[in-house]
């Protein structure tokens, strides 16, 4: 368990074909190392230093799975790409507030009421369509990175009248107030500059004006629904 995820990245039969299914994107192949558990590979390493702590040469063959181990942990600590801090972040918990675990009553409401065609969808700002396509095993709509409120995607669309001549835009889910984020923001965000570390609170930005515009839809027969925690939900009529 600890390092047939290496060896099979260090394996041409496998790595090869796996790389094709990938769509030729090896900046992600090294994700099949996030396999091990890293806690499992932890205890292992305690337990095999102090089994062979007698023993005078680091590199015989038995002393190989701890030193491999070992390396791992040290080279993940590394906040920079592609590390990420991933040992760190087996430990760092996150914010409550920023973890969107309250999105899991959003993704239930969702899967149980609005019926949707394959080719449609729910606009929401960039953060809560990942989150809710990742709870609902849908495709997702922009870059998960982008900081993007929904406000801003909705202008790229054209606005309200870009939106009634989009069908495949099945409803549109909003801010209904500003909910309460962590200051503070990614640690390992900030760090590694793989991500902004206020994406979360970029994106989770109530706008008033945007209520009332949106309001407008329900002249046009959508209907207005409150969805928990903290969202308004517009749905095309059918």
């Amino acid at each position: 368990i600890t390092i047939s995820p290496v060896l099979l990245l260090l394996y041409p039969p496998f790595a090869i074909p796996f790389a094709q299914i990938n769509h030729h994107i090896i900046i992600v192949f090294q994700r099949v190392l996030l396999a091990i558990p890293q806690g499992f590979c932890l205890v292992m390493l305690i337990q095999n230093t102090f089994q062979r702590r007698k023993v005078g040469n680091p590199l015989k063959t038995q002393n190989l799975v701890p030193l491999a181990s070992l390396i791992i942990i040290i080279l993940s600590l590394n906040p920079a790409p592609q590390f990420f801090g991933r040992f760190q972040q087996a430990f760092l918990q996150t914010p409550q507030t920023l973890s969107l675990s309250s999105l899991a009553k959003t993704s239930q409401y969702l899967h149980r009421n609005p019926a949707l065609e394959n080719d449609q969808y729910i606009l929401s700002d960039t953060t809560t369509q990942f989150v809710i396509s990742a709870h609902l095993g849908s495709k997702e709509k922009g870059a998960r990175h982008a900081a993007e409120n929904l406000a801003t995607r909705i202008d790229s669309l054209g606005g309200v009248p870009g939106i009634l001549q989009k069908p495949e835009i099945a409803g549109i889910l909003a801010l209904a107030k500003q909910p309460e984020l962590d200051p503070v923001g990614s640690i390992l965000g900030k760090a590694s500059g793989h991500w902004h570390p206020q994406t979360v609170r970029n994106n989770l930005r109530f706008i008033p004006s945007l209520e009332h515009e949106l309001d407008s839809l329900v002249e046009h027969g959508w209907k207005k629904t409150a969805v928990p925690p903290w969202y308004n939900l517009y749905l095309r009529p059918r």
